[in-house]
């Protein structure tokens, strides 16, 4: 179990560390927040797998599906986010349209999300407290990066329909209403 959560967190970290460089517009000179980020990201990342490496595990198998959704929607964000030129993390540029589909269908920073499903699982793992308090951490700065892009967005001539958008998707996790429409929809074609 411990090869295979090293494994996942490796694949996490070495995927979002892929986006940074191939996936996301740089947008020019990195602003401070993006430099700090992209400066204590890789060190917390260390911190996640060696204690995997090293510490008891309490909850290996909730980890492991942390790992996996995060994993997968870190993916699905990608899929769905290709060629639209996306900024990096606090790099305050709006892109040239709402992204609506896949993972953006149900929730507005589904890259966000995944991070952060990430780095709860290592804390989920060991029950560590220094990871608990990087995910808290590294969550404080998602939501912080969050609440700036959509401030941009409010500001930009993507107003209206980034509000319209908004009203029908989570931040960070799916509202109800439009999962209970996706099934409905899913049903139809289906029966």
């Amino acid at each position: 179990m411990r090869i295979l959560l090293v494994s996942m967190c490796a694949a996490c970290f070495a995927s979002f560390a892929w986006a940074m460089l191939r996936h996301f517009d740089p947008a020019g000179k990195p602003k401070p927040g993006m430099a700090f980020t992209a400066a204590v990201v890789p060190l917390i990342a260390t911190l996640h797998l060696l204690s995997l490496l090293a510490r008891p595990f309490l909850f290996p198998l909730a980890a492991l599906s942390f790992y996996v959704a995060g994993g997968a929607l870190f993916w699905l964000a990608v899929a769905a986010t290709r060629q639209r030129g996306l900024a990096a993390c606090f790099q305050r540029r709006v892109p040239s349209g709402v992204v609506s589909v896949g993972a953006y269908r149900f929730i507005r920073h589904p890259f966000y999300t995944a991070y952060m499903l990430a780095w709860t699982a290592a804390f989920i793992a060991t029950g560590w407290w220094p990871l608990g308090f990087s995910m808290l951490f590294l969550t404080i700065l998602y939501i912080c990066a969050a609440r700036k892009e959509e401030h941009d967005f409010l500001r930009s001539p993507l107003r209206e329909e980034y509000l319209l958008y908004a009203r029908t998707t989570g931040r960070f996790l799916p509202r109800m209403r439009s999962v209970n429409i996706a099934l409905f929809q899913f049903r139809r074609l289906t029966f």
